[in-house]
Parts: structure tokens; C-alpha cells; sequence
């Protein structure tokens, strides 16, 4: 598991690393699993700000090019 900095209300945003990262959000004791974008694989948590907008990134495998 990793974490973004906690934000002012103790909310903390960050994610579970399986095999497809999946990003939650963390306050007062429940843990609440982030959409991912459509057609996205794993998704990942950059920060959470004092409103509680969580920002990352998700990986959407048909964008990729070589």
C-alpha cells in the first residue's frame, strides 16, 4: 500500500499495489475504493487536498504506443 500526504482532515488518498493498482480514499476508519477511468488497468494517487480532490493517474493500455 502507499499514500499520499495526509490532507488537513486527516483524509489520506493513496493505493493498494496488486496486480492492478487500485486508489482509495481513507477517512475516519473506512476505506472507499476510487473509480478508474474507462478502459483504464490500475490507477494511482498523486495528493489529496484539504476539499478532499484526490488528483493521480490512470495507465489506459490502448493509448500506449512503441
Amino acid at each position: 500500500m502507499t499514500v499520499a500526504p495526509v490532507n488537513d482532515s486527516g483524509q489520506v488518498a493513496g493505493w493498494i499495489e496488486d496486480e492492478n493498482s487500485r486508489p482509495f480514499l481513507w477517512q475516519t476508519g473506512v476505506v472507499t475504493r476510487l473509480p478508474w477511468l474507462p478502459d483504464s488497468t490500475r490507477g494511482e494517487v498523486a495528493g489529496i487536498n484539504a476539499s478532499r480532490t484526490v488528483v493521480g493517474y490512470n495507465w489506459i493500455p490502448s493509448l500506449w504506443w512503441s
